[in-house]
């Protein structure tokens, strides 16, 4: 039976590292997974016996901005209603708070079961080289250089005379 904890006590650092080096969200070492999710704001973790198979964390200045990260579950766990609980867990703990994320496109429609919406205007800072930034691309994650939305317009010129 699936457990959830929001608690970092008790937790197989070393599981939380593969889970999210398999999805391939997070390549940290799992002494720095156990960093990240300690210093996070909220954590939900799945758990079956003492094996992780669900992670999910959340950054939040506690009154009216959130945001959350790293959701992955093991493959043989999934589409089982793991990220649900996760999910929805987190979400409880932020009530109040407008909280954004970014995920793989192939997923966009799980979060639109929380009333998530996409979002024409954030933007995004990835920190990589050329080839891990043109990878971020071609998964979704980020609009080529320069992309514009039919309906956006070219930026007005400022006069230089003001």
């Amino acid at each position: 039976m699936i457990e959830y904890t929001m608690s970092c006590k008790k937790i197989n650092w070393l599981q939380v590292h593969e889970i999210l080096d398999e999805a391939g969200l997070s390549h940290f070492s799992p002494e720095d997974q156990e960093k990240i999710f300690t210093n996070s704001d909220v954590v939900s973790f799945a758990l079956e016996g003492k094996m992780v198979v669900g992670v999910s964390r959340a950054l939040s200045d506690g009154l009216s901005q959130a945001a959350i990260y790293n959701v992955a579950v093991r493959p043989e766990y999934q589409h089982r209603g793991v990220a649900l609980g996760m999910v929805g867990r987190l979400l409880n703990a932020l009530k109040g708070q407008n909280v954004i994320l970014y995920t793989n496109p192939p997923n966009v429609s799980f979060y639109e079961k929380f009333e998530f919406r996409r979002s024409k205007t954030a933007m995004c800072y990835f920190v990589g080289d050329k080839d891990h930034l043109q990878m971020l691309e071609d998964g979704g994650f980020m609009l080529p250089e320069g992309y514009r939305f039919v309906d956006e317009y070219p930026p007005k010129k400022v006069s230089e005379d003001r």
